[in-house]
């Protein structure tokens, strides 16, 4: 049981070139707004996602839209706020190689949510979602003809037996390759509302619970400093939020990394569910292929697999769910570790 990584929050980093860079597919009216959810003790980020109407968010590694890997259980969690209702939109929705195959809807009346399988209403919740409010959304599903399915709502169960059974299968895919944040039934004749979204995580088959995102960038020089900075201090040119290609650090040489010490943590937080490194890297030259994320814990540097560069502007990512170093992450060893990128052939 894993998160996916492709839907974890990059909102943080503050503009949605960072998000298309990552493999974010953004469709209409997306916006990174400073206007994100913040629990009572302020925690909470400083940005999230207002999708406007006819719009979409996905992730997209091939056409049509996919997931790295196809799965038949997920868990999505997100804070989420909406400026009205509609019969057309979905709030969440799961597809398979372009076969919609299920999703929720806050109904316009009665403010309830709705769970369909396919076109066909499967679960109606007695709770309300009611507009310019925070909720904690989680909805998680099994796909199967006797599949499973729930809806959580600040972290109770909505309307329906936990875990119910249903056919959660409408047709013969038993999986889903595709997951999309607020979908429109007609995209011509779209209603005029919005839906901010904050803190969204997926999970393989574990609940994400409640939590946060927020992003953490350098503020310091590591243990290693070997790029070659365009000006000043090397930390000082990747520290910005959002990303700026105005400074940078690089190498034509093989084999040269640098580390970053790094922001920390609120400092009431309890636990650390993952960490993810981002960083935003082009290719120049001829010699460098090849970029490997760094992360410090401990005394030993963990790598990434080799990420490949492109001759544009991408972001690549590496997920520890646990501490490389000694397997659990607390936001102590999380605030002592570094964070870096190396380049090679």
């Amino acid at each position: 049981m894993a998160r996916i990584r492709e839907w974890m929050d990059l909102s943080e980093l503050g503009d949605t070139a960072s998000l298309t860079a990552a493999g974010w597919l953004l469709v209409g009216q997306v916006t990174v707004v400073n206007s994100p959810f913040h629990d009572v003790q302020g925690n909470g980020g400083t940005y999230s996602l207002r999708v406007n109407p006819g719009s979409f968010i996905t992730v997209t590694r091939a056409r049509p839209p996919v997931l790295a890997s196809p799965i038949s259980t997920f868990r999505i969690r997100a804070h989420l706020l909406v400026d009205g209702y509609d019969n057309q939109g979905y709030v969440f929705t799961w597809w398979k190689g372009g076969n919609f195959l299920g999703g929720i809807k806050f109904e316009s009346a009665s403010h309830h949510i709705q769970l369909y399988s396919g076109g066909t209403l499967l679960a109606e919740s007695t709770n309300q979602i009611f507009p310019n409010q925070w909720y904690t959304v989680e909805v998680g599903i099994t796909i199967g003809n006797s599949g499973t399915y729930e809806v959580r709502v600040n972290g109770s169960s909505v309307g329906w037996i936990p875990s119910a059974s249903g056919d959660t299968q409408p047709g013969s895919d038993t999986n889903v390759d595709t997951l999309t944040c607020l979908y429109y039934d007609i995209f011509n004749q779209p209603p005029g509302i919005n839906i901010y979204f904050d803190d969204l995580a997926v999970d393989d088959g574990n609940w994400c619970g409640e939590g946060f995102i927020t992003a953490l960038h350098p503020n310091g020089a590591g243990n290693t400093t070997e790029l070659t900075p365009s000006s000043g201090a090397n930390w000082q040119n990747v520290d910005e939020i959002p990303p700026s290609d105005a400074d940078y650090n690089e190498t034509t040489v093989p084999n040269k990394k640098d580390t970053y010490t790094h922001t920390a943590l609120p400092s009431n937080t309890t636990s650390v569910k993952a960490a993810l490194i981002a960083a935003r890297v082009v290719k120049v030259g001829s010699t460098i292929n090849n970029g490997y994320i760094v992360l410090r814990s401990g005394v030993t540097d963990f790598e990434s697999a080799a990420q490949l560069l492109s001759l544009s502007p991408a972001i690549v990512t590496k997920l520890w769910e646990t501490d490389p170093n000694d397997g659990v992450w607390t936001p102590t060893s999380l605030n002592a570790s570094q964070i870096g990128i190396r380049f090679d052939t």
